[in-house]
């Protein structure tokens, strides 16, 4: 053998040693992880964000005839929120190892899970009928009370709820990759 064919082969075998290394490194840390991340796909939802949201709803009779009777009401509905990732969702290959031990996780979005309007969380807090005009109906009633749903809706998105539960999220599987054996600085968490 020649002598610059034994320090070629010499160097490759070095450096496949020191992949070999690297990649044995890797393999018990990503599979930690992933061990645990199948563990949680079997909770099925994952909650990161519960907000409890008060709003304010009405009607009032805008008809011509005012002058003859009206009718006005105002509830106030209590909303239950939770919002988180349905694990589910997350893919079977959604860990990824890069060669430099950098671990990215890809998630879900987190999304709204429920959104509960308890009956008895809705309080009649103004009701006006004058004149002529007729009581409320059950179902003009429940009119303004899906008008209520449209604007916790409408709250919801105000307020973000969905990002910040992600940011918790990512919280949360940020530290689930250290504690499985990443360093922190190369651990990132991919919404898709």
């Amino acid at each position: 053998m020649s002598t610059s064919f034994r320090n070629i082969l010499i160097t490759l075998l070095v450096s496949l040693a020191m992949l070999s290394s690297c990649s044995m490194d890797q393999i018990g840390p990503q599979r930690n992880a992933e061990s645990r991340i199948h563990q949680l796909k079997s909770e099925s939802k994952l909650v990161f964000a519960e907000y409890t949201l008060k709003e304010l709803c009405g009607s009032k009779d805008e008809t011509v005839l005012r002058i003859l009777g009206d009718k006005e009401v105002l509830y106030r509905l209590t909303a239950h929120v939770t919002a988180g990732i349905d694990t589910q969702k997350i893919r079977p290959n959604a860990l990824t190892v890069r060669y430099d031990s950098t671990a990215i996780l890809y998630l879900p979005h987190c999304e709204v899970f429920d959104i509960n309007i308890p009956e008895k969380e809705i309080e009649n807090v103004y009701e006006r009928v004058t004149g002529i005009s007729r009581d409320f109906t059950a179902d003009e009633r429940n009119a303004v009370k899906r008008t209520g749903e449209k604007e916790v809706n409408k709250t919801i998105s105000k307020l973000d709820i969905k990002a910040k539960a992600d940011a918790k999220a990512e919280v949360f599987f940020r530290s689930l990759l250290v504690q499985a054996g990443f360093i922190p600085s190369k651990c990132i968490i991919q919404f898709e």
